[in-house]
């Protein structure tokens, strides 16, 4: 198969908007202050745990104990949670965007309408970018209503389709996660995005080629956007619409493989902006592999319940954009942490 080499023609607005909001205005943890960690903590059978205390919980940089700097426990910050629920129309099929619309009022009816946080209805569309609703409800009828209202339409693939289509609406997709977290970053207490969609396409493997300056923008991309996560406070869920139709196929783990730090500008690939890998670097989950697109999303909301604050002074990097992993670990039998998987240091 003849190589292809991605000259980013799609995917070069949105890397130059690194050059617009510098990472030195967008992150989160300065040179000595704190860090804080919207930390969610589960049981063995993936159930929410709750009441755990301060002395229950250990930080680690770089897999390096740190002190924790503050604690706040469980429910104390739910009045500053919002729920976004967005419909990914950009890279959905319009027959599987009916399902999906069918299944998000679904899940708006389910606890009799009732919705744990102020929730918001968004919309991604291959010409407009992100829509967002101004104003959130805990009223699932209302938000039914609003839902009724919104005109999808149908995804237009242009002059470009195939693997240069994939381009395009990847650099679409990017550049409005970027505007709608620097949106976010505007609005106070934590945002958990429930992002409804199969994915964008990875671009990745032996036959995708990409030159050394476009890698490089590629890595600062990764870093800008791992700022502007940890900076508005956002944990990413992607539930995937195809459903069952991708249940034990290639594209339901093929983003694994984009899983591990990106740590310099050499090991940078397209596969670690993919929505899935964010997904899971940002604290939240890739629920797949199911027809109840209702339920997941129930559940990735009501994930969200319980959670814990967690805060602490980062060790001084020793270089500029250096990784740091993070990990919390909780010292009770069968119960595990998910935060942020790691931030790049300034000096």
């Amino acid at each position: 198969m003849k190589a292809v080499r991605v000259r980013f023609c799609a995917l070069v607005s949105v890397l130059c908007l690194s050059a617009l909001l510098p990472r030195a205005t967008l992150a989160a943890a300065p040179q000595g202050e704190a860090i804080h960690l919207d930390v969610f903590a589960t049981q063995g059978n993936g159930l929410p745990i709750e009441g755990l205390t301060e002395q229950d919980f250990g930080i680690f940089d770089n897999g390096k104990p740190q002190p924790v700097s503050s604690f706040t426990p469980d429910k104390n910050d739910l009045e500053q949670t919002r729920v976004i629920l967005l419909i990914d129309a950009a890279n959905t099929d319009y027959s599987r965007l009916a399902f999906t619309r069918n299944q998000l009022d679904r899940f708006l009816s389910l606890h009799d309408g009732h919705l744990p946080f102020p929730t918001s209805l968004a919309l991604l569309t291959e010409d407009g970018g992100v829509k967002m609703q101004n104003t959130a409800s805990t009223d699932g009828n209302t938000l039914s209503r609003d839902l009724k209202q919104l005109s999808i339409g149908i995804r237009q693939e242009g002059r470009a389709a195939g693997f240069y289509g994939a381009t395009d609406r990847l650099g679409i997709s990017v550049t409005a996660l970027a505007d709608l977290l620097t949106r976010l970053n505007t609005m106070p207490g934590r945002k958990v995005v429930v992002w409804l969609s199969p994915g964008w396409a990875f671009l990745s493997g032996p036959n995708v080629i990409i030159g050394e300056k476009q890698q490089k923008d590629l890595f600062n991309e990764i870093m800008r956007l791992s700022d502007l996560f940890r900076a508005s406070r956002v944990t990413l869920y992607n539930v995937d619409t195809l459903g069952t139709d991708e249940a034990g196929t290639f594209h339901a783990f093929i983003y694994k493989d984009f899983m591990k730090p990106v740590k310099r500008w050499q090991d940078a690939s397209i596969g670690n902006i993919s929505l899935q890998v964010l997904a899971v670097n940002s604290g939240g989950l890739v629920l797949n592999s199911s027809n109840d697109i209702a339920g997941l999303v129930d559940r990735a909301v009501r994930d969200a319940e319980p959670f814990y604050t967690l805060s602490y002074v980062p060790p001084t990097g020793e270089k500029p954009d250096e990784y740091h992993s993070v990990q919390v670990k909780v010292n009770k039998p069968g119960v595990t942490a998910r935060t942020v998987a790691g931030y790049y240091a300034s000096r």
